[in-house]
């Protein structure tokens, strides 16, 4: 179904003084959505729907170690779920959430130019992202909310990813 997403990436809150200087950005994403789970007719769980609102909030302290560039976070996520007709009560779920990325960006630019696009040059990029999650405190059991959302990974837990 159709999401409506609103986000903003690296708003500044400010900077730190004194011999580690760290500045710290905002980064905030919402979106609204009606989520629908549908079966095969082999299947025999009913089809199901509900709406499900989402906002991740999080404080980033990026900073740089030779190329790359090592992100910090802390932050918070709520997620609610609402009209839902599989019979579930309507749920409204927070958690903390804590991490880091690393990215390193590796590019090479070629000397092109003309052609039928008017070229004046290209580049191509390698982007290596590495990281470490995690979530806690979440106030909802993960059974109580539908179970779309389990796929989404919801739950409580840890995560490596790369």
């Amino acid at each position: 179904r159709p999401t409506l997403a609103l986000w903003s990436e690296s708003l500044p809150l400010g900077e730190t003084s004194g011999p580690i200087r760290l500045a710290f950005d905002l980064s905030s994403a919402a979106s609204i959505s009606r989520l629908a789970r549908r079966f095969d007719a082999d299947v025999t769980d009913p089809d199901y729907e509900a709406l499900r609102a989402d906002v991740t909030e999080r404080v980033y302290a990026p900073f740089d170690v030779g190329d790359v560039r090592v992100s910090p976070f802390v932050g918070m996520r709520w997620t609610g779920y609402f009209d839902r007709d599989d019979g579930g009560d309507d749920v409204s779920r927070t958690a903390l959430e804590a991490g880091v990325r690393a990215n390193l960006q590796l590019h090479r630019d070629y000397d092109v130019s003309g052609g039928r696009w008017r070229l004046d040059g290209l580049r191509h990029v390698i982007d290596l992202d590495v990281g470490a999650y995690a979530r806690a405190f979440d106030d909802v059991a993960p059974d109580d909310v539908p179970y779309f959302d389990r796929v989404d990974q919801e739950e409580d837990r840890t995560e490596v990813f790369d």
